[in-house]
């Protein structure tokens, strides 16, 4: 388009579908052709639609978020910065409680003490008390905006499949889900490996390699849980073990087909 912007509507033919996506509305998408180049093609949704992308730590939740982001045109919101406003609202008690691994970064912010204090699957079970305290806030948030017909990407571990069928019928009409998993060890221990980012939680406060096969654990079973109540209840799940930049394209390919 020679960095002219989007064509007028006499330069586009409208070519209407009608589609019915699994657990979600029936939506009227609207493919916009350019005529005097048909392969290039523009598209909206008549409907709200809200896209959640769950799953473990580090399985690709966020790039998943950001390469939709740039398709959709859509913002996206990581979970965490909402439970870090409720976590500001509670008592020092209340923090241990609802949110223990938020609690104990703050004594300890070492990595490589969390986990050896603590089993690969004590950790899982932390993530997932923290993802129900933060389900009440995030639900709202949910409901709200579809009440007001607001699009986003709202991406975190917090996000469950079990916690997601909580959801009532009319909100559910107005989102797309996609969770993500990984299970091959060796394959997580090489991309955390491979990470050079300075600012990355785990790089940072990591001094002993040790601690990421740990980490790699913790995902392995977090990840089969994912798949586990995916499938139970009945939602997308995908692994995104091997070529990530791949299967990253390949939720995304999904998520806006």
């Amino acid at each position: 388009m020679s960095g002219k912007g989007l064509p007028t509507a006499q330069q586009v033919e409208p070519l209407v579908e009608l589609r019915q996506v699994p657990k979600t509305a029936c939506q009227l998408r609207v493919v916009f052709r350019e005529k005097k180049h048909p392969s290039w093609e523009f598209f909206c949704y008549t409907a709200c639609m809200i896209y959640l992308i769950g799953g473990s730590p580090r399985c690709g939740k966020t790039k998943v978020a950001k390469a939709l982001a740039r398709k959709t045109h859509r913002p996206w919101f990581p979970a965490d910065y909402l439970g870090a406003v409720i976590y500001q609202y509670m008592s020092d008690e209340e923090r241990k409680i609802k949110f223990p691994l938020s609690a104990i970064r703050d004594e300890n912010p070492s990595n490589d003490y969390r986990y050896t204090t603590y089993t690969a699957q004590e950790i899982v079970e932390f993530y997932y008390v923290q993802a129900e305290s933060t389900w009440l806030g995030l639900e709202a948030f949910i409901k709200y905006a579809v009440h007001d017909g607001q699009d986003f990407i709202l991406e975190g571990y917090q996000i469950t499949p079990e916690l997601l069928s909580q959801l009532d019928d009319d909100v559910i009409n107005n989102i797309r889900p996609a969770f993500l998993y990984k299970s091959d060890i060796a394959d997580i221990e090489a991309g955390i490996k491979k990470n050079t980012d300075p600012a990355d939680w785990l790089i940072k406060n990591t001094e002993d390699e040790g601690t990421y096969s740990k980490v790699a654990q913790m995902m392995k079973i977090f990840g089969e849980r994912t798949r586990l109540d995916a499938e139970r209840y009945h939602v997308s799940v995908f692994n995104i073990d091997g070529n990530f930049d791949k299967k990253v394209e390949e939720v995304v390919s999904y998520l806006t087909k």
